[in-house]
């Protein structure tokens, strides 16, 4: 806003005020420029929240009490790197409990393969009865038929081979109830393996690991502290690429493109001066704030 000048000097003292000038009629040097029309770029600044474009949680994943830790904040750590240790007692004692219940769940079905033998034998031995009563029943009935033996012989043949037949059902009858109970301990067997595997797998969460090369950004545990699955333990970020955020006025959202290049600078290092660009734009706006999140 242009205002109109005011004197608020009598005469003779803005003449004194004015050196060089004894008189009103001397010209006033001025500097002349050429009016352009152009726009005016106002320049947008705003304070952002750092932080790594890889940032995870590491969680536990098996219970116990917190042995040791290797890593502090601030500390880069390699991949696969021991970052903190769990008391492996007790999983110990129930890896050593689950292999001694599979050794008894292996030494169940081997016994029973053993009866199945046994039973298979049987069915060999009464298939070898029945067929020699069923050959001595034939042969005493052309001979009760001939009137060469009493009839009463043949029908005792006939009867033995009845006998003989039905031992050899029992005996098959055993061998199938010995598959049957194989099926069922081998069964016990696979799922006793999978509680000993299960059991070695949670063994081997007691070394908490790195996933990947990082940085800890936090530290939630100390040396007996008493964790469940699923407790924080470790934050870790990867410092190697950052993504800031800054809240953006909804009046000024305008002004920015995904793509749109920015000039980030840091209190921290006041002589570092970066660029990045503007990868996202939030299309809701926050609703405490009202201000719109832009990374």
């Amino acid at each position: 806003m242009l205002l109109p000048s005011c004197n608020l000097f009598p005469a003779s003292e803005a003449q004194e005020a004015r050196p060089g000038r004894p008189d009103g009629d001397q010209p006033i040097a001025v500097e002349a420029a050429q009016a352009k029309l152009g726009s005016v770029q106002e320049t947008l600044e705003y304070t952002g929240t750092t932080r790594p474009e890889q940032q995870v949680v590491l969680r536990a994943q098996t219970a116990g009490t917190i042995v040791t830790t290797a890593a502090e904040v601030g500390d880069g750590v390699a991949s696969d790197s021991v970052l903190a240790q769990i008391d492996s007692g007790l999983l110990t004692a129930r890896v050593n409990e689950a292999q001694a219940e599979l050794s008894v769940r292996q030494s169940e079905v081997a016994a029973d393969q053993v009866s199945m033998a046994d039973a298979q034998a049987a069915v060999i031995q009464a298939q070898a009865t029945r067929d020699q009563a069923k050959l001595d029943a034939n042969r005493l009935r052309q001979l009760a038929e001939q009137g060469a033996v009493a009839k009463q012989v043949a029908e005792a043949a006939e009867l033995a081979l009845i006998n003989a037949e039905q031992a050899v059902k029992s005996a098959q009858a055993r061998v199938k109830a010995r598959e049957n109970a194989i099926a069922a301990a081998t069964s016990r067997v696979t799922a006793q393996r999978a509680v000993l595997d299960e059991t070695k797998e949670q063994l081997r969460w007691v070394n908490v690991t790195a996933p990947q090369t990082a940085t800890i950004l936090t530290k939630l545990v100390e040396p007996g502290d008493y964790v469940q699955p699923g407790t924080p333990m470790f934050e870790l970020g990867d410092l190697s690429r950052l993504t800031i955020e800054v809240q953006v006025s909804e009046l000024d959202i305008g002004q920015l493109a995904l793509g749109q290049v920015a000039t980030i600078r840091f209190d921290a290092f006041s002589d570092i001066e970066a660029t990045g660009s503007i990868t996202r734009i939030s299309p809701v706006a926050d609703t405490t704030s009202r201000l719109i999140p832009v990374e």
